[in-house]
């Protein structure tokens, strides 16, 4: 049985439709030439009959040959052979086996892209002879942007080629060339203008063309070659293996060479500069390029300005007609036929290397920038990064303070800057960095910061040592004013030389005592100089005035009233604050202002020391000044010798006489130092407030003489206590009516004042029974001023040979004498009523002069210590003329009382007066002496006639003489 099959038509029609789709394929070859995707090319497919008679193709010869083997299998496996066999016109650089066995790992992978684009850059699709001087040649290897995932692969006559985007649809270019003068290479790598090769062909990581002739084929020409060329990497590849590009690669985030890589970035042209463009940059610029948490945008911007996209990759064969090429900077470079690239008439580069090759684009080296010039024109920020000062920088952004002091090159100023080292070893910076707010500008952190800003640029030579300059920081404190740093200039010898020539002297200089460590740097209008520590804005008066132990003293009268707070927050203020040694002066006066009684007069005090303005000692001239108090301070500047005095003290009243009575003005002996709310002056002498009255009555309670004053008291004398005009003369009192001056209105009284301790040693009740032997006592105790205390124009106590010091109520010396109320010369009914003072090892002894001795220690004391009293002031025509009948001239109708004061003694000073036999022995004495001298003498007269009368007696006379 025979079967026979008819095709129905629905089977015919799917053969017919099958030949037709065959027929379209073959079409489509023709009109689309591969590689390339329909961009044209030099070699295309041609369709070949298979059935057509035998001809020499290139996979032929490869097959005729057995070095080819391991290559025409790699061929075989990547389904290549109808692909090579259908190109025309192609030139083969064929790996031998040993070339394939030593690359073995570069010609697999999993899904073959990589053996396939390897095989492709072996080929050119252009026949080439090894005489032809052509270096750079187009191969057929149309790099894919990116490696997929394996697939459905495509027909082997039609091979699905890479999609040409990382080269804009060009093929790869390779290098081939002599590497001496008989070699030919294959792959050969890039080369600097004006190099040569050295060496063999694989010296130079390129493969040796083995034969110089090569074997024909109908479709091409192969030539043997001993080694695997492997595709070039993308530009991030390239930047980073080349060593030219190293600077480059270390300064430029890893972020923007990433960006460089195949599957990111096609067709790009980089014009990159090399190691020596940045070696010829400012060590201050190529510093903060050093610094990438910092330079970042600037880095990132510096590598845009040198990526160019052109209508395709500007390899150095396509300069003929692409030469413009936009940048990723928004510039525009040219190349012209110099191989010099430009961004303009004034920024240029050299191009040193060509063609530096990349599966997605091209670099060229340079030797300088084409980006913009202002993009390396460093403001104060960016050239303080550079100076390692990125601590400062940090600091000035996070006060918000950078854009107005660092990025602002336009306004003059001067920049005192510390470098990151000086917080090394410190916790400063988590002090300070805790400082800093979002919002407050005045912070501590912000005030410190302004500190180190000065308008205007200051220069060495143009600064003195001691000068004051101002600053940025202003505060309410200051009343909006600058706050000042102290400028000190030193000079040390510059070395042994100087020894034979003092001229030759290196001087530094320092703001605060922070030393400035390098010459100037300008940028734009700012100078900026370099110091060794933060300089800290002056601190309150009160943190100023304690960590000075001078000034003691006045730290604790300030806390005794109550006044600390209050200084630290009054505005704009100067304090001339007295040294411990001028509070000692005031002795048992300052005593008594430290008691809680004396608030009020201890605030006053304080007050008259507080102008109420900030005058730094250059501002200080003559005149007066308005201080807390209501009274003002008198300045009088003058020059002494090489140096200018400044004084102040009371202003005078129209007599002449200073309104506190002292007795000179204080001098300043240090001044200008800073506070947060001005400044301070050192003065060597408390000057006390005119508004402040210290009378007896107050000495008496800062000396604790609780017992004397009491005597006093009782005594009646408590008008002289209070500074008040004595009672008019009582006929009563016989101390009193031959006293010419006892009650003088404007005389001064010292008062020797025996401590409580003192009066224990003595029987109290007995005064304390008999007023005349208690006022005796206390007369004995009241020393007035001498009587010459006035002249015509100034007081005793302001002439030179009598001036206090130490502040002694009164004028001592060795062997000094004063009458006190007791002496006779002051009305008193004693001629033992005086008082010396002497000299002793341990300080001053006074005691009653002429004394015998007779009370022992109760006639002598040892002096603990004085108090001044304020001065009163009189008017003639009214309160003298009542009661000091007219001892004044009426001519000056002001007089001013000195005010007297106390001296504390250890003892009590008891009246002396001599026993009887100190007032009648001599007397008696005499009397007897001279009794007895006239007996002794009688006697001897009588004696001396009866010798004589007997020896009469006894001659007898002679004859004839006469009796």
């Amino acid at each position: 049985m025979t079967y026979s099959y008819r095709p129905n038509k629905s089977t015919i029609s799917v053969i017919f439709i099958i030949l037709s789709t065959l027929l379209n394929y073959i079409k489509a070859a023709d009109s689309f030439p591969w590689p390339g995707r329909g961009k044209p090319v030099s070699s295309t497919f041609t369709p070949i009959n298979p059935t057509s008679p035998a001809e020499l193709t290139v996979i032929d010869v490869l097959s005729s040959d057995e070095q080819y083997s391991d290559l025409l299998r790699i061929i075989q496996r990547l389904k290549l052979v109808p692909a090579i066999n259908k190109l025309g016109d192609i030139t083969l650089y064929a790996p031998t086996n040993d070339a394939i066995r030593e690359a073995q790992h570069a010609m697999t992978d999993n899904i073959n892209d990589e053996a396939r684009e390897t095989i492709f850059y072996h080929m050119l699709n252009y026949t080439i002879t090894s005489q032809s001087d052509q270096i750079l040649h187009q191969t057929l290897l149309h790099p894919d942007s990116e490696h997929v995932k394996p697939k459905k692969p495509h027909s082997p006559w039609f091979p699905e080629p890479g999609d040409g985007k990382p080269l804009s649809g060009a093929g790869q270019q390779v290098r081939i060339g002599r590497a001496n003068s008989t070699d030919i290479c294959y792959g050969l790598p890039d080369l600097p203008v004006g190099e040569k090769y050295h060496g063999n062909c694989h010296e130079n990581g390129a493969a040796t063309v083995l034969s110089k002739e090569p074997k024909h084929a109908r479709n091409g020409v192969v030539y043997p070659i001993d080694k695997v060329i492997s595709p070039p990497g993308d530009l991030a590849t390239q930047i980073r293996n080349h060593p030219s590009l190293s600077t480059l690669l270390e300064l430029i985030p890893a972020q923007a060479i990433s960006a460089l890589e195949q599957r990111a970035a096609n067709g790009f042209t980089l014009f990159l500069p090399t190691n020596e463009a940045f070696k010829t940059l400012d060590k201050t610029v190529y510093s903060y390029l050093h610094n990438q948490i910092y330079a970042s945008s600037d880095l990132l911007d510096l590598m845009s300005g040198h990526i160019a996209v052109g209508k395709g990759v500007g390899w150095s064969t396509t300069w003929d007609t692409q030469k413009e090429y936009d940048t990723n900077l928004k510039t525009k470079l040219q190349v012209n036929d110099k191989n010099t690239v430009k961004l303009d008439s004034h920024t240029s580069a050299q191009i040193n290397t060509f063609d530096i090759l990349a599966s997605n684009g091209v670099i060229h080296l340079i030797d300088s920038f084409v980006t913009p010039p202002q993009l390396l024109l460093l403001d104060s920020e960016k050239i303080l990064i550079g100076l390692n000062a990125t601590r400062f920088v940090d600091l000035f952004r996070s006060a918000k303070l950078s854009n107005k002091y660092l990025k602002n090159d336009q306004d003059n100023m001067t920049l005192l800057v510390f470098h990151n080292d000086v917080f090394e070893g410190t916790n400063d910076i988590k002090e300070v960095d805790a400082l800093a707010t979002a919002s407050d500008d005045q912070n501590e952190m912000a005030m410190t910061l302004k500190y180190h800003i000065i308008p205007g640029n200051i220069r060495k030579d143009d600064v003195k040592t001691g000068e004051l300059i101002e600053t940025e920081l202003r505060t309410r404190l200051l009343g909006d004013k600058g706050q000042r740093v102290v400028v000190s200039k030193t000079k040390t010898p510059s070395d042994k030389s100087s020894k034979t020539n003092k001229s030759e002297k290196h001087t530094g200089w320092s703001f605060n005592h922070a030393s400035v460590l390098s010459d100037e740097h300008k940028v734009g209008n700012k100078t900026i100089y370099f110091i060794s520590s933060v300089l800290e804005p002056p601190r309150d008066v009160m943190s100023v005035a304690v960590s000075d132990l001078r000034l003691s003293t006045f730290v604790a009268s300030v806390y005794a009233a109550g006044m600390d707070e209050y200084l630290k927050h009054i505005p704009a203020t100067t304090l001339v604050i007295p040294t411990n040694d001028a509070f000692e002066e005031l002795g048992y006066a300052m005593k008594y202002f430290l008691k809680s009684q004396a608030k009020a007069e201890l605030k006053q005090l304080i007050n008259y020391h507080i102008i109420d303005d900030i005058v730094y000692t250059k501002s200080l001239s003559n005149g007066t000044y308005k201080t807390l108090s209501d009274v003002p301070l008198d300045v009088n500047v003058h020059n002494k010798g090489n140096t200018t005095e400044m004084a102040l003290g009371s202003p005078r009243n129209v007599a002449g006489y200073p309104l506190n009575g002292e007795e000179r003005k204080a001098i300043i002996s240090e001044g200008d130092i800073l506070t947060s709310s001005g400044v301070i002056h050192v003065i060597d002498q408390v000057e006390r407030s005119p508004m402040v009255d210290i009378t007896l009555r107050k000495l008496f309670k800062g000396s604790n003489a609780n017992t004397m004053l009491d005597l006093f008291q009782k005594a009646g004398y408590q008008w002289l206590l209070d500074g008040k005009a004595p009672p008019m003369e009582d006929d009563s009192n016989p101390y009193e009516k031959h006293n010419s001056s006892t009650g003088h209105p404007v005389k001064p009284y010292t008062v020797l004042t025996p401590t409580d301790a003192a009066f224990t040693h003595i029987n109290l009740t007995h005064y304390l029974d008999d007023r005349a032997a208690l006022e005796a006592l206390v007369r004995m105790h009241i020393l007035p001023a001498p009587p010459d205390y006035l002249d015509e124009d100034y007081s005793y106590a302001l002439e030179e040979d009598h001036t206090t010091d130490n502040g002694q109520p009164l004028y001592i010396s060795d062997d000094m004498a004063y009458p006190s109320l007791l002496s006779y010369t002051e009305g008193g009914p004693s001629r033992y009523g005086d008082v010396a003072f002497k000299k002793s090892q341990n300080g001053w002894t006074v005691g009653i002069r002429g004394a015998r001795g007779v009370n022992g220690p109760e006639d002598f004391a040892s002096v603990l210590g004085f108090g001044r009293a304020s001065p009163h002031f009189y008017n003639s025509t009214s309160d003298f003329e009542i009661n000091r009948n007219n001892d004044l001239d009426n001519d000056d109708p002001h007089a001013m009382s000195i005010g007297g004061g106390i001296v504390v003694l250890d003892s009590v000073l008891i009246p002396y007066e001599p026993s009887w036999i100190y007032r009648w022995g001599w007397i008696v004495f005499t009397a007897i002496t001279g009794t007895g001298v006239l007996g002794a003498g009688g006697y001897a007269s009588y004696v001396t006639y009866q010798r004589r009368k007997e020896i009469r007696a006894g001659y007898q006379s002679l004859e004839g003489e006469e009796d």
